[in-house]
C-alpha cells in the first residue's frame, strides 16, 4: 500500500496528520526550531521561486491591475478622482498583494510538480473574514500571520489540486476584530503653512530647523479616528478584474483581488475621505516633503492624494532604504520616484529619470565615530530582518534567500565561536523572530546575543568592528559615519545594477566588502588586533568615500536642502 503523505501549509497544529506523515511546504512551518532536523520539509530552488526572471511580469500585472482597477473603484464611488489620487492610495497594496500572492503561487507549484503529497488538510474559511483593514494592515500584520497565509495557500491549492484537499472546520480565533482603531502622528499647526515636513529621519533637532527655516511647526501629538467593518460581498462580486483568462495564475488573481481589496478603499472609502478632511495638517499645502509618507498608514497616504487631488500639492520624497539605486528591481523604489515631484536620493542617480532625482545626503545617520577603535572589544555582527513569510516587493528576497543567508550565518558563527570567543555579539534586527536568530546562537557558547535593552549606540560605543551579511540600511549607516565595517552579500548581476557592481567593487579593493564568508574571515582574523590602522589608511578611506559619495552622501546641509524644497 503506498504511504500517504499530508501537505502542512502553516504551523497550525489542526493541520497536521496524526495517522500520516507530513510534509511541510517550508521552514515557517516548524514553530520549533529545535525539532527542524526531524521534520520532512520541501526544499526550494532559487528558480522555483519568484525571483529577478519574474519581476517585469509582476511589473505588468501590477500596471494592468491598476488600470483596471482604479476606473472600476470611481464607478463603484460614482466618482472621478484622478489616476493619481488612486496610484497614491491603491498600489503600495496592489504591488505588494499581487507578488505576495505570486511567492505563494509558485511555491504550491512547485509541490504539485514534484507529487509529494497526497493529502492536504484545509480550513473551510469565510472569505469575508480575511479583508484587511488597508495597507499598512495588509503589510504589517496579514501577510505575516499564519491563519491569513493558510487561507491564500486554500485557495491555491482549490484550483491546483483540487482532488487533494481535505476540508475541516475552524474552531479556533478570527484574524481580525470588528473595529478598527487608526492610529495617526499628527499635529494640531496652522492650517494655512504651505509647507508639511513629515518623516523626514534627520532626527528631532535637524527636522525642526528645517521646518522652522520654512516657517513650518514639526509633529507634536496624536489624532485617532475609527471606522466600522462591514463588508458587502455581492457588491465586491461585481467587481470584475480582467486579465488573462488562459493563464491559470492571472484568471485566479483575478477572482481573488475582489475579495482582498482591503475595506478602506471600497466600504469605508467615503467615511475615509471625511475622517481625512477633519486632521490638523494644513489644509492648502504647496509642498508635501517626507521619507516615508507614500508607505504610511492610510491618513497619510489619503492626506496627500487629497491634497494634490484638490490644491495639486507638490510631492518631494527622499530614499528611506538602503537597497535604493542598487538593485534593478525595486517595487518601492520605483513607485515613489513615480509619484514624486522631486525624488532626493542618498546619492545615486538613474537612466533616464530626468531631473527628477536629485542627490543629496543620508538622512538615517549615527554619531560620527572619532575613537580609538582599537581599545574596544566587540565584534558586533547585524543581522537580517527576516519575515516569517516571504514578501517579494524587490527582486534579492525570497524564500530560498532567507534560507540561503541563514546557513551563511551559521557558517559565519561557527567559525568566530572557535577563533573569537566571547568576543562577537549579535543584534538581532528582525521584528518577527519567527526565525529564532537567539536560538540559532544559542548553539554556539562562545557567541553573545544582544538583548532588546541594548540600543544600537551602545553597540557603537562597544565595538572594534561591524559585520553585515546583507545588504541594508545599517551597512550604509556605518561607512557613512566611519565605524570599521566588513561586509557580505551575493552580488548577482542579475539582480544589481552594472554601476552598483562597479562601485562595491570599489570596496572589495579596499578590503570592505568580500565576495565570501571565508574571505571576510580571513581579513577579520588579520586585522582584528590593530583595526585602526587598517581602517585609516588610505586605501580603506579613499575606497570607503568613494562608495558612500554615491550611496551614503555625508552632505546633510539644511540650507541646500531648504532651496529645493523651495524651489
Amino acid at each position: 500500500m503506498k504511504k500517504i503523505i499530508n501537505l502542512v501549509t502553516t504551523p497550525i497544529k489542526k493541520l497536521y496528520s496524526n495517522s500520516h506523515s507530513n510534509l511541510f511546504l517550508g521552514r515557517w512551518c516548524i514553530e520549533d526550531r529545535d525539532s527542524l532536523n526531524n521534520k520532512n520539509i520541501q526544499s526550494y530552488r532559487q528558480e522555483d521561486l519568484i525571483n529577478y526572471k519574474n519581476f517585469h511580469y509582476i511589473n505588468n500585472i501590477n500596471n494592468r491591475i491598476f488600470r483596471t482597477l482604479f476606473k472600476k473603484l470611481n464607478k463603484y464611488h460614482n466618482l472621478r478622482l484622478s489616476e493619481k489620487y488612486w496610484k497614491i492610495i491603491l498600489f503600495p497594496w496592489i504591488s505588494n498583494f499581487t507578488t505576495t500572492v505570486f511567492d505563494r503561487w509558485k511555491i504550491i507549484e512547485k509541490v504539485k510538480k514534484e507529487n509529494k503529497f497526497q493529502n492536504t488538510n484545509l480550513f473551510n474559511l469565510k472569505d469575508e473574514d480575511f479583508i484587511p483593514f488597508d495597507f499598512a494592515e495588509f503589510y504589517h500584520d496579514f501577510s505575516e500571520q499564519n491563519l491569513w497565509n493558510h487561507f491564500i495557500f486554500s485557495k491555491i491549492l482549490t484550483i491546483l489540486t483540487p482532488k487533494k484537499i481535505k476540508l475541516k472546520k475552524y474552531c479556533g480565533k478570527k484574524i481580525k476584530k470588528d473595529n478598527i482603531e487608526i492610529k495617526n502622528h499628527l499635529i494640531k499647526i496652522n492650517k494655512h503653512q504651505k509647507y508639511f515636513i513629515v518623516n523626514t529621519y534627520f532626527g528631532k533637532v535637524k527636522s525642526t530647523l528645517i521646518n522652522l527655516s520654512l516657517k513650518s511647526l514639526p509633529i507634536i501629538n496624536k489624532h485617532k479616528f475609527y471606522i466600522n467593518k462591514k463588508i458587502n460581498l455581492q457588491k465586491r462580486k461585481k467587481i470584475k478584474i480582467n486579465l488573462n483568462k488562459k493563464n491559470k495564475f492571472e484568471n485566479f488573481l483575478s477572482k481573488l483581488i475582489p475579495l482582498q481589496i482591503p475595506h478602506i478603499y471600497l466600504e469605508s472609502f467615503i467615511q475615509a475621505r471625511k475622517e481625512i478632511s477633519k486632521v490638523s495638517w494644513p489644509s492648502k499645502p504647496k509642498i508635501i516633503f517626507s521619507s516615508n509618507i507614500l508607505w504610511g498608514n492610510s491618513t497619510e497616504l489619503f492626506y496627500v492624494a487629497e491634497k494634490f487631488e484638490n490644491f495639486k500639492t507638490k510631492i518631494f520624497t527622499m530614499q528611506h532604504g538602503g537597497t535604493y539605486g542598487q538593485l534593478k528591481f525595486n517595487l518601492a523604489e520605483q513607485h515613489e520616484i513615480d509619484i514624486s515631484d522631486k525624488y532626493l536620493s542618498w546619492g545615486w542617480k538613474k537612466k533616464n529619470s530626468g531631473n527628477k532625482i536629485i542627490p543629496f545626503s543620508i538622512n538615517r545617520k549615527f554619531l560620527d565615530n572619532n575613537s580609538n577603535n582599537n581599545k574596544k572589544n566587540n565584534i558586533s555582527l547585524i543581522t537580517k530582518g527576516l519575515r516569517t513569510y516571504s514578501l517579494n516587493n524587490q527582486s534579492d528576497l525570497n524564500y530560498f534567500d532567507q534560507i540561503k543567508y541563514l546557513k551563511e550565518l551559521n557558517f559565519f558563527l561557527n567559525i568566530v565561536n572557535s577563533k573569537f570567543p566571547n568576543k562577537c555579539i549579535v543584534r538581532d534586527k528582525s521584528k518577527f523572530r519567527s526565525w529564532r536568530i537567539d536560538k540559532i546562537v544559542k548553539n554556539y557558547p562562545n557567541i553573545l546575543y544582544g538583548s532588546d535593552n541594548l540600543k544600537f549606540n551602545w553597540y557603537l560605543k562597544n565595538t572594534r568592528i561591524f559585520v553585515c551579511l546583507n545588504n541594508s540600511t545599517t551597512y550604509l549607516q556605518l561607512l557613512n559615519s566611519n565605524y570599521p565595517t566588513l561586509i557580505y552579500f551575493d552580488v548577482n548581476k542579475n539582480i544589481y545594477r552594472p554601476e552598483t557592481i562597479n562601485h562595491i567593487k570599489i570596496l572589495k579593493r579596499a578590503s570592505i566588502f568580500h565576495d565570501s564568508i571565508d574571505s571576510l574571515i580571513q581579513q577579520l582574523n588579520k586585522i582584528y588586533d590593530d583595526v585602526d590602522t587598517w581602517w585609516n589608511s588610505k586605501k580603506v578611506q579613499h575606497g570607503k568615500d568613494k562608495f558612500i559619495k554615491n550611496y551614503a552622501n555625508n552632505n546633510q546641509n539644511i540650507f541646500k536642502l531648504r532651496k529645493l524644497i523651495k524651489n
